[in-house]
């Protein structure tokens, strides 16, 4: 799955030279999101094709298809860097996920991303997240 969509289609950069200039804002998004992924496992698993990659100039947004029995989901893993490029990248990655079959689009973030999206047609749900880290001998 990996692909890159960049702003300047004529210009497309390798996706490893992107993350890498934009590995500070990569990382401070990866700390606040539950430290699920360092960099280089982030960039291992973007090479592997778990993720599509989208950017530009100034920021990264990395989503996901995930197939449900009833809905294929576009699931955006990560945003980091300018908030205008993020919600640029918004609107060409749910074009993407439409182009694949996606109805339904889904995210886990900051509280401030509700404000900015609720005018994309972003709604928040009734629900809340629980984390557990788990270990054995506990329960």
């Amino acid at each position: 799955m990996t692909m890159v969509q960049h702003e300047h289609r004529s210009e497309q950069l390798p996706w490893p030279e992107v993350f890498e200039r934009l590995r500070p804002k990569i990382e401070r998004a990866l700390a606040i999101g539950g430290h699920t992924y360092d960099f280089n496992s982030l960039g291992a698993s973007t090479a592997r094709g778990r993720f599509m990659l989208f950017y530009t100039n100034d920021a990264v947004m990395l989503c996901e298809i995930v197939d449900f029995p009833l809905a294929r989901v576009l699931n955006f893993f990560m945003a980091a860097g300018d908030l205008d490029d993020c919600l640029m990248l918004e609107g060409q990655a749910c074009d993407w996920g439409m182009s694949h079959g996606c109805t339904h689009a889904l995210m886990l973030g900051r509280r401030g991303w509700q404000r900015v999206l609720r005018a994309k047609g972003w709604h928040s749900e009734p629900l809340i997240v629980l984390t557990k880290e788990l270990t054995f001998g506990h329960a």
